[in-house]
């Protein structure tokens, strides 16, 4: 995975960009760096069904326990599963009058930032949750985070869709960089970023390498 200091190096090596010579993180400016952390997150948030953006969790549960840590993120549509059962957990937005006994779990609601299994588990079993991730970057220490800070964070993406990722965020910073409609510059980092995020939305789905669809 390409670190904070390479993929600002990238984006200095596109065509027209608006980066100056990087060498070493010190060489990019507050103004550039700022650019790069706002078109990660315009990015980012494209769109609220990109696949690369969920991860999954499992956890055991515990005999006559009913609440669990819940990740930080949020929980997908029938994003919870549980070892036994075909069918995803169902959500129960209105629990506030159930009473719970013991059995084998069939649906759950969050509480206190927990997920809360109904009925309480009476055996030992494996739970899925699936979320969709809040930090698009994480730290050498595998810490997350919303921005990139030091040279060493990378994105915290799978490494399938990292380079289209990069490509729509290099355009973008372009794009913030020279904020001048007017300019033959701006036209064209404005075409090529919609065309590389249509192709990491391809991608993201699964596409074979053919884009011959994309048309603006």
């Amino acid at each position: 995975m390409q670190t904070f200091l390479q993929i600002a190096q990238t984006i200095s090596y596109m065509p027209n960009s608006e980066l100056s010579t990087i060498n070493g993180i010190t060489d990019i400016t507050n103004e550039e760096r700022n650019a790069i952390n706002e078109a990660l997150k315009t990015v980012w948030n494209e769109s609220s069904t990109f696949d690369f953006r969920y991860k999954k969790i499992t956890f055991p549960t515990v005999v006559a326990q009913a609440d669990y840590d819940m990740p930080i993120g949020y929980i997908k549509d029938k994003g919870v599963k549980i070892e036994g059962n075909t069918y995803p957990l169902r959500y129960e937005p209105n629990y506030e009058d159930i009473t719970q006994s013991s059995g084998e779990p069939y649906r759950y609601w969050v509480e206190d930032s927990k997920i809360v299994l109904d009925p309480i588990p009476k055996t030992v079993k494996t739970v899925s949750v699936k979320y969709r991730n809040k930090y698009p970057v994480k730290t050498a220490g595998e810490v997350e985070q919303l921005r990139l800070v030091n040279a060493t964070d990378i994105l915290n993406i799978p490494e399938r869709v990292e380079l289209e990722f990069i490509d729509c965020v290099g355009h973008m910073t372009n794009l913030m960089l020279n904020a001048d409609q007017t300019d033959e510059d701006y036209a064209e980092h404005l075409l090529r970023y919609k065309q590389s995020l249509q192709i990491l939305k391809q991608i993201d789905r699964g596409a074979a390498d053919n884009f011959s669809s994309i048309i603006l």
